[in-house]
């Protein structure tokens, strides 16, 4: 429980309820900053759990936004928040409001999704990586070193030096009186809003590189926070589905590469940490499912279920280079410094990225389109009455197959 605490950055109040930790207020920045990286957990690298908005619930834009602002629909990768805090925090930016006015009210979201039957597999190959794509979109949104302290409201911070911090936040992005987004995809996007055109080649490449370091700055504070996870409970083995040979028993120990210590696996015993710090090779549940360059590919085993994003996140080399040091103190981290499959992913994110300032461009006329037409005049239309037919019985047949889905997508 307490190392899920510090994950998500909550803490039990007096009244036994769940709350975000306030900021820290040491007057010395470097420290006060990684204190609150150590503590605030999803609050600094991502999205605040008590205040951040929920699409279909608290997430209301303005006609004006919607005209302007297109879904991150297109990414090729699954990205935490990108339908929600990352589209209205991205709003927020492009439309110069550097403070929190979303709803404050409460409520408990329930999503009907299937629990995950290889809880090891899904959390190292699809849920760290998305929260970590959510993590990357948040710094590309605002890349500012107390950005997240704008995801508090005013009245969650205390007074004085974090008041203070908030007000110069501010106050910085102000040129002549206009706001200006401070993320460097943000930044780009409202350029080509007030412009009206599409970034030349130069830009387009300064914006590559921009968006590259500013990834790589977020993996570093994700790294630094999740390597300090050390939980209490064993970590499952991954069930291969039945195709290739057993999973290992548990206190069974196959032979690990030699590029991951035995000493990172017992001190890193929750999935963020071991995936944080690529340690997933030398664990004995774990190893064997394994494909990166530093597994032992001699024994890796023939199965359906392979970790490649899941093997970790950066290489064990930069790994020893930094365990143990404070964040300031990390050695640089380069793409190449990155697991193989990491830095494919985040390339697409990239290229995703640029290639949504073009739907930014297109996105007015696509809206003008859709309104153009009356709901309920296209056979796409849930309310579409299929008149193109006099078969009453056909009519009543494509009725029914219609509330049926309209059930279906309910129940989803």
């Amino acid at each position: 429980t307490d190392a899920m605490l510090k994950f998500y950055g909550l803490e039990v109040a007096e009244d036994n309820v769940l709350r975000t930790p306030a900021p820290s207020s040491n007057p010395d920045d470097t420290s006060r900053r990684e204190e609150d990286l150590a503590k605030l957990g999803n609050t600094f690298i991502g999205a605040n759990p008590m205040r951040a908005v929920v699409s279909g619930a608290a997430l209301c834009m303005s006609p004006g936004v919607v005209l302007d602002l297109p879904p991150f629909s297109h990414f090729g990768l699954n990205v935490m928040w990108i339908d929600d805090h990352c589209l209205d925090r991205s709003a927020v930016e492009i439309g110069g409001r550097k403070h929190c006015d979303t709803s404050r009210g409460r409520g408990n979201v329930v999503k009907a999704r299937s629990k995950p039957t290889n809880c090891a597999w899904y959390t190292l190959e699809v849920y760290l990586p998305t929260l970590l794509f959510g993590c990357i979109l948040d710094k590309w949104i605002n890349d500012s070193e107390d950005g997240y302290l704008l995801k508090y409201l005013p009245e969650d911070l205390p007074e004085g030096l974090v008041q203070d911090k908030v007000r110069d936040l501010k106050s910085c992005h102000c040129r002549a009186g206009h706001e200006i987004a401070s993320g460097p995809l943000t930044f780009s996007i409202r350029k080509v809003i007030r412009s009206g055109r599409m970034h030349n080649k130069e830009e387009l490449d300064a914006l590559h590189e921009r968006l590259w370091s500013t990834a790589l700055e977020r993996i570093r504070d994700v790294y630094w926070q999740w390597s300090r996870l050390h939980g209490r409970q064993p970590v499952p083995p991954i069930d291969d589905g039945g195709d290739g040979a057993p999973a290992p028993a548990a206190g069974t120990v196959p032979v690990r590469s030699t590029a991951v210590e035995d000493s990172d696996c017992a001190t890193s015993s929750t999935f963020a940490g071991l995936w944080a710090t690529s340690t997933v090779a030398g664990h004995p549940q774990l190893a064997a499912f394994c494909d990166a360059p530093w597994a032992n590919e001699a024994h890796r085993r023939k199965s359906r279920r392979r970790l490649r994003l899941g093997a970790g996140l950066v290489d064990p080399a930069w790994h020893r280079r930094a365990r143990g040091r404070r964040r300031c103190e990390l050695p640089p981290l380069y793409a190449t410094d990155l697991n193989p499959h990491m830095y494919e992913a985040i390339e697409s994110l990239v290229m995703h990225a640029k290639m949504h300032l073009e739907w930014v461009l297109v996105w007015p006329s696509v809206v003008q389109a859709v309104r153009s037409v009356h709901m309920g005049k296209l056979p796409s239309d849930m309310s579409y009455n299929f008149d193109w037919t006099e078969d009453e019985e056909a009519k009543a047949a494509c009725s029914w197959a219609l509330r049926d889905r309209r059930a279906e997508l309910c129940e989803a």
